[in-house]
């Protein structure tokens, strides 16, 4: 590896707090919920076949004393909701944020790391519409079930995204390990992939 590509790299996982992804869902009846059309204009919704790349990150570099170089910002949101008799029905989405992400570099190795970050924003996004789905076969009900189970799981997602980038510092091993693992349990989900309501 050539000597600027690992300071690069070096600089690019120096801290834990290097990669700040923020995954929030938003479950309580009382606030509004997003429209596909709405969130749209300034970000991406998760898909297989479209990566991120760098001229998507199109926010402004932030003063940081961590040396940060790039940050993605991406979500998990409710899309939908609706009642269907008595029981809650969600449609979620994983979003990559493009004007509140940003990058100082244009080098492969750095995006393939932010790339997998909003991976694993994916990955939990299926596994809340998975156990959303668990409690809609057992006629659940009361909402605040939903809002628990969603928010372990979006807990977990935030520590495994810092488990990640402490695993992955300055260790290209490490770092082809997680991509493969998180693509096959992306695959291992792929029924609960983001499906499209056709109006």
């Amino acid at each position: 590896m050539k000597l600027e590509t690992m300071v690069k790299r070096k600089i690019s996982n120096n801290i834990i707090l290097y990669k700040i992804i923020t995954v929030f869902i938003f479950l309580n009846s009382s606030i509004s919920c997003y429209s596909q059309e709405k969130v749209v204009s300034d970000s991406i919704l998760w898909q297989h076949d479209r990566p991120l790349k760098w001229s998507d990150f199109k926010g402004y570099p932030e003063k940081s004393p961590y040396n940060t170089i790039a940050r993605t910002y991406s979500n998990i949101r409710i899309i939908d909701r609706y009642l269907d008799g008595r029981i809650p029905k969600y449609r979620i989405g994983s979003y990559f944020f493009t004007k509140k992400s940003w990058t100082t570099v244009k080098d492969s190795i750095t995006l393939k790391h932010e790339q997998v970050h909003f991976d694993i924003s994916e990955l939990y996004a299926r596994k809340i519409r998975k156990i959303f789905d668990s409690l809609n076969n057992n006629l659940i009900e009361d909402y605040r079930i939903y809002v628990e189970e969603a928010s372990k799981l979006i807990n977990k997602a935030n520590e495994v995204n810092s488990q990640y980038d402490s695993e992955v510092y300055f260790n290209e091993i490490k770092q082809k390990e997680w991509i493969d693992s998180i693509a096959k349990e992306l695959d291992s989900l792929k029924d609960y992939r983001y499906r499209a309501v056709n109006k």
